[in-house]
């Protein structure tokens, strides 16, 4: 370990240097933390009590308005005298401003009180943030220190490759799981949008459903008007409804079956003309096979937002427990090499050659699979009915036919039809998250 031992004496200064200063400020990140929890803390309390004091100087106000009134000509003062109550009512009003004003300026001065107390944690965490900027970029020069003195010489330390080796693969699982975090979170937002459109969209087709007739003899001009209005808000509806869609998509192309995703394809609404040319019973099985159509997107789409729920707690779970594991392993290894560099440089060390491979730990967070890409959502073909007719599917329909005529609802769906068919799509059922997990329940 000649060579090793020489490479030690040549940064010994360094390595000297960077732990001494970091000793120093070790305190940086206790402080750290602190600071900022207090000034967190009086944030909250000063918005707080800045809120009530804008109801306190309302009431002054009300109260001052009160006792001019007694002052002055009024109906409650011409009450008052006719009473034989002026005095009585003139002193309560008084005193009652009087409390009001009390109570504003105790909440005034509190106010006061802790907006300098804030002041002073905020300079004390803009004070702590230099030092710990500092501490953070210390760190990193030791790390890079390390990473140079080991370089080459790994193998002849097992403890410490063992340890660089978990660190690295934990640390890429770590990150990777936080960018697939931020990924879902925002295909979730995504998703719950388009659901909310899809509901209006729905509500605005059976209004129009409504106004439609099947008597091309006795047209009604408001009638007509009303149905085109409703068909045209649909359709605008229904196409930022996909928007927010193809944005999820974007984000999560790993979500199962994404094609069942889609309120434009078959979606007669999208090419419709509305004017009189078009036959009224064409109009209505038009409108009756596209609301069925959404229906079953909007049971897809649920079940497309559960699966991304489920996994966001999934990942949210490794996320955390990655981070606890990459904190710990991180310090063991600190530790690991800090020993090594000192016995070296004290000629304490021995020869510790590898007589094995370090283990690869598990994978704790795996990354979703690609999706299988499906026929997009045809829609059902029907013969012409008096109503809407439902699938009696998932999709919260309650919503939708609240302050509207019941629907009736058709026989229901094969619980699990071909993927060739377009209508609903089952999704594997997913397990919760359970710490110290080694394999990903969502793989396929």
């Amino acid at each position: 370990m000649t060579d090793f031992a020489q490479r030690l004496h040549q940064r010994e200064g360094q390595f000297r240097d960077l732990n001494s200063r970091i000793k120093e400020l070790q305190w940086v990140d206790s402080q750290y933390r602190k600071a900022g929890a207090e000034k967190d803390r009086l944030t909250k309390v000063v918005g707080k009590l800045n809120k009530d004091l804008e109801e306190l100087k309302k009431i002054t106000r009300k109260e001052y308005e009160d006792t001019r009134k007694m002052k002055r000509v009024s109906f409650k003062s011409v009450k008052a005298s006719m009473t034989g109550k002026m005095k009585a009512t003139a002193a309560k009003e008084e005193q009652e401003y009087h409390d009001a004003f009390e109570r504003e300026k105790a909440c005034a001065l509190q106010v006061e009180r802790l907006t300098e107390e804030l002041n002073q944690a905020s300079m004390l965490r803009d004070r702590t943030q230099v030092s710990k900027d500092e501490i953070e970029r210390l760190r990193d020069s030791l790390d890079q220190l390390y990473e140079d003195i080991f370089d080459g010489y790994h193998a002849q330390f097992r403890a410490e490759e063992k340890l660089s080796t978990d660190y690295t693969n934990l640390n890429e699982q770590y990150q990777t799981a936080a960018r697939d975090l931020q990924r879902f979170r925002r295909c979730r937002s995504e998703l719950e949008k388009s659901q909310a459109l899809l509901t209006r969209c729905l509500q605005e087709m059976m209004v129009a459903f409504n106004y439609s007739s099947y008597d091309m003899f006795t047209r009604e001009p408001v009638l007509d008007m009303m149905e085109y209005q409703a068909l045209t808000h649909a359709r605008t509806i229904s196409m930022m409804a996909q928007q927010h869609l193809d944005a999820a998509r974007t984000q999560v192309p790993e979500i199962p079956h994404p094609g069942s995703l889609n309120v434009i394809q078959g979606n007669y609404l999208i090419n419709m003309m509305f004017d009189n040319v078009v036959v009224d019973m064409i109009m209505q099985a038009q409108i009756q096979q596209t609301y069925q159509m959404l229906t079953v997107t909007g049971t897809n789409l649920n079940r497309a937002l559960s699966w991304v729920r489920q996994y966001i707690r999934y990942i949210e779970g490794c996320h955390r427990n990655l981070g606890q594991l990459v904190t710990a392993t991180k310090r063991n290894l600190d530790e690991e090499r800090y020993r090594i560099v000192s016995e070296g440089l004290e000629g304490t060390l021995e020869d510790t050659s590898r007589d094995m491979l370090p283990d690869e730990p598990p994978p704790i967070y795996e990354p979703p699979s690609e999706s299988v890409e499906t026929p997009p959502v045809a829609p059902p073909t029907n013969p012409h009915r008096d109503h809407l007719d439902l699938p009696q599917t998932e999709f919260d329909s309650s919503s939708i036919a609240s302050g509207s005529p019941r629907i009736s609802y058709a026989e229901p769906l094969p619980s699990n039809p071909p993927p060739s068919t377009g209508n609903l799509i089952d999704l594997d059922p997913v397990p919760s998250y359970t710490a110290n997990t080694n394999n990903n329940p969502f793989r396929q």
